[in-house]
């Protein structure tokens, strides 16, 4: 039935994997891969959901539309101190928070009207929108288990709907007394990538302050841990331990989703871009210098200054 669904009546029908070997898109590299689903499992204490919050304030900045879908019942006053310090401190067309104040409770995330908005922030933006669910177990429905391997699944197959619709989808989650995600083995293989999260405040209280991301698993091949410090309301990166296995060509990867989200960018300007997300300023002018010199990058020449406009994929 699900063959018939596809058009695929015989084996010679299938269409091959070599057809469209474009490189991986990032919304932020490497944490949100596009178009996939990454999970965040850490205690109440741990800025797992700030920390969504603070990639949400980068991919709008990069043109990504988000939508927030917060079952977890937080008041609204809870839900704008964790924005306003980021620098988000209203709505817009790219960014919505459908909390439990609205005159309808935040929905499913298959529920058609999320699945229209994504179909309509990809034809708008060009972009994968993000998609946020805090937290895993309130959406769970009827009478679901978290320890149920078959809810479990059923509950990321919903999520999976608006990943077919071309959405990023983060989960928040809890963690037991050992530290690890609450529930069903499966919530770990049921994403693409995830992540346990741990916070430390170096002044010994509880306060944000030192936040560890420990790859639990990436489909991508990374692994290690990624640092942020939370300061002045700014989630910034500490450090990269994340390794990959092909760790040569993460820096050019990174840099042509640089280059595709800030079309007709400057020199100076692509250099500090490259800066912001940990490389060095040579391998951003590298980059440019190649890339122009093998036609891969349309340039426009304005006098002595160039400007960056896009990326070819079949240069």
């Amino acid at each position: 039935m699900g063959v018939g669904r596809r058009g695929i009546s015989r084996v010679e029908d299938i269409e091959s994997v070599f057809a469209d070997q474009s490189p991986a898109e990032y919304v932020i590299y490497p944490e949100l891969p596009a178009k996939t689903l990454i999970t965040l499992a850490g205690d109440s204490e741990s800025g797992k959901t700030t920390l969504a919050c603070a990639w949400a304030r980068e991919a709008k900045l990069r043109g990504h539309a988000v939508l927030l879908l917060d079952r977890d019942r937080n008041p609204r006053e809870r839900i704008r101190d964790r924005l306003k310090p980021l620098g988000v401190s209203a709505d817009s067309k790219l960014l919505h928070v459908w909390d439990c104040e609205q005159k309808s409770e935040p929905p499913q995330p298959n529920d058609p009207r999320v699945v229209a908005w994504v179909k309509r922030m990809v034809a708008e933006t060009g972009k994968s929108p993000l998609v946020i669910g805090d937290s895993l177990i309130s959406f769970l429905m009827g009478e679901e288990d978290e320890n149920s391997a078959t809810d479990m699944r059923a509950l990321f197959d919903r999520f999976r709907v608006v990943n077919g619709a071309g959405a990023t989808v983060i989960i928040a989650h809890h963690t037991n007394r050992s530290g690890e995600a609450r529930g069903s083995s499966d919530f770990k293989p049921a994403g693409d990538q995830g992540f346990l999260v741990s916070n430390h405040d170096r002044a010994g209280g509880r306060l944000l302050d030192v936040i560890t991301l420990k790859y639990e698993k990436s489909r991508f091949g990374f692994s290690g841990k990624i640092v942020y410090h939370y300061a002045d309301g700014k989630m910034i990166r500490a450090s990269s331990g994340a390794s990959s296995e092909q760790p040569r060509h993460a820096p050019s990867e990174r840099l042509k989703s640089l280059l595709i989200d800030n079309p007709g960018v400057l020199s100076d300007q692509f250099v500090r871009l490259a800066q912001e997300v940990g490389l060095t300023r040579e391998t951003a002018r590298d980059f440019l210098k190649e890339g122009e010199s093998t036609g891969a990058i349309r340039v426009e020449v304005q006098g002595r200054a160039r400007r960056w406009l896009s990326w070819r994929r079949h240069p």
